[in-house]
């Protein structure tokens, strides 16, 4: 920065602004009280209102799971985000992700493009890009009623732990052996693969490994064919 010399006034200069002034504040004076006038509104609200609305909109609750969908429900009962079977698995991974918030572990396996995502509690996986209308590309398993705080249900609110025997009376069943002990696979939600083959069907599988326990794990889209 460069300096600047002040300019020097004598004396009486000095002295004849200083009764100048005087003279100034003298007629200022004379002059009768101001009229009070408003302030302008403060707008400090803004703050609180963003703070409102920030403790106001609403997050995921949990998760209903069917045989097309996975559909995020909200806190306050709406619905949000919805992910189909036949999308893309990377933007489904990165929505759950920001639901659970947390990432999953990821398993690769060498010589086919089979990925999983797991956050301890359910995963989605697979096999490689969809082929429509009967290879979805993305599979859901679900083996815990809760997840980081977020619950995961079928469509008709069944969820892990919950007692199958009006289950299995209700929705087509089977029982087989699995590992020395008997498995009840029950299968809910079935919908048509096209609207013109009612035979080939999709459904939210329910596992109960024993057969006489309770629901262990449940996985969407589950195909009656090959």
């Amino acid at each position: 920065m460069h300096s600047q010399r002040k300019p020097f006034f004598p004396f009486p200069m000095c002295f004849a602004a200083v009764a100048a002034l005087a003279v100034i504040l003298t007629g200022c004076s004379s002059i009768g009280p101001q009229a009070n006038i408003p302030a302008p509104a403060v707008t400090s609200t803004t703050t609180d209102e963003k703070g409102a609305s920030l403790e106001a909109r609403a997050t995921p609750d949990h998760l209903v799971v069917s045989a097309s969908s996975i559909q995020v429900v909200l806190d306050d009962g709406t619905k949000g985000d919805e992910f189909g079977y036949f999308e893309p698995i990377e933007p489904v991974v990165a929505a759950l992700t920001a639901v659970f918030g947390g990432e999953p572990v990821m398993t690769t396996y060498e010589g086919i493009p089979s990925v999983d995502y797991d956050w301890s509690g359910v995963s989605i996986g697979t096999d490689g890009p969809a082929q429509r209308p009967t290879n979805p590309e993305i599979i859901m398993h679900v083996t815990a009623a809760e997840v980081h705080g977020i619950g995961i249900e079928t469509v008709d609110g069944i969820q892990v732990g919950d007692p199958v025997a009006v289950l299995e009376v209700a929705n087509p069943s089977h029982r087989w052996q699995r590992d020395g002990v008997e498995e009840l696979v029950i299968k809910v939600n079935s919908v048509p693969v096209t609207p013109e083959d009612n035979e080939r069907t999709f459904s939210v599988e329910l596992r109960s490994c024993p057969s006489d326990g309770p629901v262990t794990e449940f996985a969407a889209p589950m195909k009656n064919f090959e």
